[in-house]
């Protein structure tokens, strides 16, 4: 009887043996798996991302209106729109070449510069009040901006997405003009590693793509008109564009002269894509 007991209990202990011996080989596998997670979220990095293309609702005809100007990084410049719809509803969108994982946008909700000849901009301008952030089409979060705040982080995002609008559905009015201006935004996106972070931070520098009807006084580069590019955004399809370049050249702008001669020189460079393009 002594025996068979004797066998039943090395049969326990090598039971419980076992049982420890998994027990502990799966705990150690949890600690390794939690050790890569953690490695791997070490890596992980918040990085600025500068978008491709960029454009806007609308912005009035001046070559410092433009909205590219809201994302050189500059506060004494800025996007400024058309008092059409007095700043409700005019958005700003940011193209990328790859999808990125958005986590945070950074905006002056208005022009915060000030100038000796106009003042505070930012008082003078409309600002926001309510600003949507929309992601490949898709409301993301809505966010409530006091009427004095000037900067503001949206932090609470954590999507992905290649297009990225900022839509103001409400604004503070502006004390001289009902524009809605924004002098700055920028983008941070996460990087899962090194090399992804490398690439994300060379995307850029972004250019401005013109809506149906849209013109600009001047392109990123400065080295060919507005009206070369207004032209070649109506005339998309036509392939005769280094005639067209060419002849658009010889028309540069200032400040001061941009809006006769740009104008001549946008209707000659209309004829001109549409004649080779004919052709």
């Amino acid at each position: 009887g002594d025996g068979r007991l004797d066998i039943a209990a090395k049969g326990s202990c090598e039971a419980l043996s076992g049982t420890w011996l998994a027990a502990t080989a799966a705990a150690a596998r949890k600690k390794e798996i939690e050790a890569n997670i953690a490695a791997d979220i070490a890596k992980r990095k918040l990085v600025a991302v500068k978008p491709s293309i960029v454009l806007g609702s609308t912005f009035l005809d001046h070559p410092r209106a433009v909205p590219l100007k809201a994302f050189d990084s500059d506060k004494t410049t800025g996007w400024q729109a058309r008092s059409d719809l007095r700043g409700a509803g005019e958005w700003l969108e940011a193209r990328f070449d790859q999808p990125i994982r958005l986590r945070k946008i950074s905006l002056t909700t208005g022009f915060d510069s000030v100038t000796k000849q106009w003042g505070d901009l930012f008082t003078a301008n409309s600002h926001a009040k309510k600003i949507q952030v929309i992601a490949d089409e898709k409301l993301v979060t809505e966010v409530s901006v006091g009427e004095t705040q000037r900067t503001i982080e949206i932090g609470d995002i954590n999507v992905t997405a290649k297009k990225v609008r900022l839509l103001f559905s409400e604004v503070w009015s502006g004390s001289k003009w009902p524009d809605m201006c924004v002098s700055n935004v920028d983008f941070t996106a996460l990087a899962y590693d090194d090399a992804e972070a490398g690439k994300l931070m060379t995307m850029g520098p972004p250019r401005l793509q013109l809506l149906p009807g849209q013109v600009t006084p001047k392109d990123t580069s400065g080295d060919t008109t507005w009206a070369f590019i207004a032209a070649q955004t109506v005339c998309e399809s036509c392939v005769h564009r280094a005639m067209l370049a060419k002849g658009c050249q010889a028309t540069k702008i200032t400040d001061s002269n941009w809006t006769e001669s740009c104008s001549y020189a946008f209707v000659a460079a209309l004829l001109s894509c549409e004649s080779a393009c004919r052709d």
